[in-house]
């Protein structure tokens, strides 16, 4: 489903992660063995921006001095991603652990870093080296740790968001008006939203919307309206619109005037396809 990639991806780059670099792995179906996933590389860009969020003060709920204490280890971190980045010797991979599946268990993250050899090839040996390099491996380490315990956290959010964004619209073809002459049927039904290229506006806006789909502010679905033989339930005539999103909870039964609209191009095609059989019959 476009429209899941598109906000994983989207989501993954607001939390730090190179969301449009990554390969997103999902299924969605109720099922066992259901999630997603994302797999790939972080450089040390990434992984600065993901320290930036993990060890953001405003996420401790503590008191004043827990704030202050996180801001300085947090520089620590940072400090530490500079000389990775130019030591040039480390590597972080997310690995893909499943043949079948895609979910928080199916991920594995996979790194190496070596401080003493990062020193040693930087020719900055003095009489600290030692311990700065213990120093920098346990801080590399603990970031390491702190993010395997993210990307769990991240992929199983993301799961609950990608089923609420199914469930924004109907699961079944779902018929919410019908009219009846002697020998037609009129109905106008909800239908589950097809996969429909993600629309006309720009990333933010599109975001946006979703968030409001994930939260029940907006619902999406497709419409369908159909003409029927009364007896024999024969289609006659039809009109779609696809990707439709409507305010939560629904309360507008013209559906703004679609309904109207969808009903009359139906019933067009009905009398088209009517003229035509008795013209043949002719």
């Amino acid at each position: 489903m476009q429209m899941l990639e598109f906000y994983f991806k989207n989501k993954l780059a607001a939390l730090g992660y190179p969301g449009q670099e990554l390969k997103i792995g999902y299924s969605l179906g109720y099922c066992q063995g259901d999630g997603m996933a994302f797999y790939g590389g972080l450089n040390t860009d990434d992984l600065k921006c993901i320290a930036e969020r993990l060890y953001a003060p405003e996420a401790v709920q503590g008191n004043a001095y827990e704030r202050v204490r996180l801001l300085r280890y947090r520089k620590l971190v940072l400090e530490m991603l500079d000389f990775v980045d130019e030591a040039g010797n480390s590597s972080v991979t997310i690995i893909d652990n499943s043949a079948h599946y895609h979910h928080f268990n199916t991920m594995t993250l996979s790194w190496e870093f070596d401080a003493c050899d990062a020193l040693d090839q930087m020719d900055e040996k003095d009489d600290g080296d030692r311990e700065r390099a213990k120093h920098l491996q346990s801080l590399w380490e603990q970031l390491m740790t702190d993010l395997e315990e993210d990307i769990v956290t991240v992929s199983r959010r993301l799961e609950r968001e990608g089923y609420k964004l199914i469930e924004s619209g109907p699961y079944e073809q779902t018929e919410v008006w019908r009219y009846e002459t002697a020998r037609y049927a009129v109905v106008f039904s909800e239908a589950p939203p097809e996969d429909v290229p993600v629309y006309d506006m720009d990333e933010d806006a599109d975001m946006s919307m979703m968030e409001d789909l994930i939260n029940g502010k907006l619902r999406q679905m497709s419409l369908l309206a159909k003409v029927l033989d009364i007896d024999t339930e024969e289609e006659l005539g039809r009109a779609c619109l696809c990707g439709v999103t409507m305010a939560a909870p629904m309360k507008d039964t013209r559906y703004d005037g679609y309904r109207r609209e969808l009903v009359s191009e139906a019933i067009d095609e009905a009398r088209e396809a009517l003229g035509i059989a008795l013209a043949r019959a002719a």
